[in-house]
């Protein structure tokens, strides 16, 4: 079953993406996840979308691997697009029991659902290896030993 769980998971290849400093495609998730929750409208989406498809084709992993990475996060998916489209208050589509599912929370829900997704896949296009990123490591020092932070080694 732990076999199956692709989430952070590191393939190796020999992509350009691959070959990235880790540090640099963490800064770049960062801001890639920022500029995901700031898109407003289907224009950006599917810039989005692009985006994360060119990704996908540059890193050169077989698409059956990324779409079952995106299996973890279908049920997050899922009940949010849920909690949207029947806690929504608006025009109702159609009620099951107490609970009435409003168009309002239609949209609601595939815009959150939509925002989730390409998140999630740019944290998985940038798994990466911690090699490059860590030979101070192995040789017995700390993290961040290497770093200037305004106190001389003595």
């Amino acid at each position: 079953m732990l076999n199956d769980i692709q989430i952070g998971r590191y393939i190796p290849g020999d992509s350009f993406l691959h070959r990235m400093d880790p540090r640099v495609k963490i800064v770049l998730l960062f801001f890639y996840l920022l500029l995901v929750f700031f898109v407003e409208n289907a224009a950006g989406f599917l810039a989005l979308g692009i985006s994360i498809a060119l990704l996908m084709i540059v890193s050169q992993v077989p698409l059956g691997m990324q779409l079952r990475s995106i299996r973890p996060i279908l049920w997050i998916v899922l009940f949010t697009f849920g909690v949207h489209l029947f806690m929504t208050p608006g025009t109702e589509l159609f009620a099951v029991g107490p609970l009435s599912a409003t168009w309002e929370g239609l949209t609601r829900g595939v815009y959150i659902g939509l925002r989730l997704i390409p998140a999630h896949s740019a944290e998985y296009a940038a798994d990466t290896d911690d090699e490059p990123a860590a030979p101070d490591r192995r040789a017995g020092g700390t993290p961040l030993s290497a770093a200037p932070c305004g106190r001389s080694r003595a």
